[in-house]
């Protein structure tokens, strides 16, 4: 059965009735006298008609009198879904992003946008590292995950794929027309272009959730497309451009070029630049909370040193407390605050640099302090009239 339940649009009225034959003047009534033990966020979404975790729908609803399998207006029969290796979520451990998940979900389902890519800086290969201590950090994929968890419910199927080996795009379009079609349409044409459109034809029959992570594995450094990789490019395209009813959810650490035209905040194709945590939220990833101690200002310069950045949080928390017992002014005075993992992390980001990127990331080392783009490009210039 489904994880989550949301109000049918068709039912929020009937809802709204069912505060005053209960007794409440007003939602804000009804979350003050009800005695549930939920968020006002979770009241929120429920009565606009947004998903919620299931047992909260039900108690929600039985305190209204309510049917809640009737307000559902849905099916609620397991959801067809390919998660294939998806990494596990533990939504208990997630930290922070509500406000960036709730106006994703928005796109999704209210604006019925198309394509939605998730952009911003990426982490190693989990393989690389080892950490002991604490929750996960909140990056693309996390997000990406909670994201399909949420609103999978508005979808007849899910499937999600990883990019991250750089699979051949016949191999990601046949295994997805096949688990959308039930194995009916497996003789499939050699061109991309026919497969993409076959593709295109059950996406307008249902209502499907793609997710394909770790798209930058697909593009150079200078956010082209890989030889041999074009074809996704030509996917991206199509799924912006023709109408259909579903939703491709990407994750990258770049932008894809050819899908400019077709970007904005009204059109089918958004693209959501994902951030550090605030200060409240990085502190949340340093857990267990009493491992670690330090003033309130050591704690601000922490999190700020590190941009709030969710995976160099999680190796800071991890070495402050292998190294320093937990002790993060000991860690400013004795230790470095760039250490060999996060060392990793830096030179993964440094590998995808263009040449004239580095070269104006070693012009700011330089300097040591800020300065113009201006001086940067006479920098530069010089450089190459001595050559």
């Amino acid at each position: 059965m489904a994880r989550s339940l949301k109000v049918a649009q068709q039912y929020l009225e009937k809802v709204k009735g069912a505060l005053k034959r209960n007794g409440f003047i007003s939602q804000a009534a009804f979350v003050a006298n009800s005695e549930l033990p939920y968020s006002r966020d979770t009241f929120s979404k429920f009565f606009n008609g947004k998903p919620i975790e299931r047992r909260y729908f039900e108690d929600i609803c039985f305190k209204l009198s309510l049917d809640w399998q009737e307000i559902t207006g849905a099916n609620l029969a397991e959801i067809k879904a390919d998660w294939d290796n998806a990494p596990e979520l533990n939504l208990k451990e997630f930290v922070g992003r509500d406000a960036e998940i709730e106006l994703l979900e928005d796109w999704v389902l209210r604006d019925r946008c198309r394509l939605l890519a998730i952009v911003g800086m990426g982490g190693i290969g989990k393989s690389k590292i080892s950490i002991k201590l604490g929750k996960g950090g909140i990056g693309k994929t996390d997000l990406s995950l909670k994201l399909a968890k949420n609103i999978q419910d508005g979808f007849d199927c899910v499937i999600w794929r990883s990019l991250q080996d750089s699979p051949l795009l016949t191999d990601v379009l046949s295994d997805s027309i096949k688990f959308i079609s039930d194995q009916t349409e497996i003789d499939l044409p050699e061109a991309i272009a026919k497969q993409i459109s076959i593709l295109l034809k059950y996406l307008k029959a249902h209502r499907c959730l793609l997710i394909l992570d770790n798209a930058e594995s697909l593009l150079e450094t200078s956010g082209q497309y890989k030889q041999g990789y074009e074809g996704y490019g030509q996917l991206f395209e199509k799924i912006g451009e023709v109408e259909h009813q579903s939703c491709l959810l990407v994750t990258s650490r770049e932008k894809f070029r050819n899908l400019e035209r077709l970007e904005g905040k009204q059109n089918p194709v958004r693209y959501w630049e994902l951030g550090g945590l605030s200060y409240a939220e990085g502190r949340q990833l340093f857990t267990p909370s009493e491992n670690f101690h330090g003033s309130e200002t050591q704690w601000r310069e922490l999190i700020e040193f590190y941009n709030g950045n969710p995976l160099a949080l999680k190796l800071a928390a991890s070495h402050i407390y292998e190294q320093f017992g937990g002790d993060i002014a000991v860690f400013w005075q004795e230790g470095r605050p760039i250490f060999a993992k996060l060392e990793e992390l830096l030179d993964s980001h440094f590998a995808r640099f263009s040449d004239l990127e580095r070269e104006i990331l070693y012009w700011l080392v330089i300097h040591r302090e800020p300065v113009s783009i201006a001086t940067i490009k006479v920098d530069i210039v010089a450089i190459a009239n001595q050559h």
